[in-house]
């Protein structure tokens, strides 16, 4: 595609002028033609490049950052524990399995590709669970927050705060979305806490970073 080309139909379907397709009675946007492909299949765009007809063959071979807002399948949840805290990057299947009611969790998701968020924020992690422990006692009321930075490192993705978890500190400050206050942990009391947790909730893996 080129700046100025007209889309006049996609897999045939004629594009009106709002950048609707008419589908099963119902007029949808023309991007409900890709929801509803896998990864590797491709579309047909017939368009209008300067005043002359032409078609392209576009292959959905990089779904990125489209993919968060798409059902994936056969694919493991990526994850990390530390302190008892379970932190994910949040994608469909996990916003349909826990349906959070985080209002900042759900604009994040719901407008990461019209609002250009994948932009700064490549994925949104969210503390997604805790496993009791008194060293997070009282982490209940974070959950399902978006996770900002930890000891000042920004948390773009979950890489990241794996990289700040090795960090060696006595402290983990943990910064969410929105400010207020921050969640504590001292290093100690999480290496002390580590069998503890593990032992009690059956973790046979700290994280899952595998995309």
């Amino acid at each position: 595609m080129k700046p100025g080309d007209v889309i006049l139909k996609i897999d045939g379907h004629t594009v009106s002028s709002d950048g609707t397709i008419p589908l099963e009675n119902e007029a949808v946007p023309l991007d409900e033609v890709v929801e509803r492909k896998f990864k590797g299949e491709k579309v047909k765009l017939d368009i209008l490049r300067n005043g002359k007809p032409s078609s392209l063959i576009v292959p959905l071979n990089a779904p990125w950052p489209f993919k968060l807002q798409s059902h994936l399948y056969d694919e493991k949840p990526r994850f990390v524990v530390f302190g008892g805290l379970v932190f994910q990057p949040a994608d469909q299947n996990f916003m349909e399995a826990y349906d959070p009611s985080d209002q900042r969790l759900n604009y994040l998701f719901d407008y990461f590709v019209s609002d250009e968020i994948h932009l700064a924020r490549p994925e949104i992690v969210v503390l997604s669970n805790i496993l009791p422990d008194p060293v997070n006692a009282y982490a209940e009321e974070f959950r399902f927050s978006v996770v900002d930075e930890v000891n000042g490192h920004p948390i773009k993705t979950l890489a990241d705060i794996v990289k700040a978890f090795d960090e060696q500190s006595d402290y983990y400050v943990i910064q969410f979305a929105g400010g207020g206050r921050p969640i504590v942990l001292e290093r100690k009391a999480v290496d002390e806490a580590r069998p503890r947790i593990l032992e009690r909730y059956a973790v046979t893996s700290e994280k899952n970073l595998e995309k």
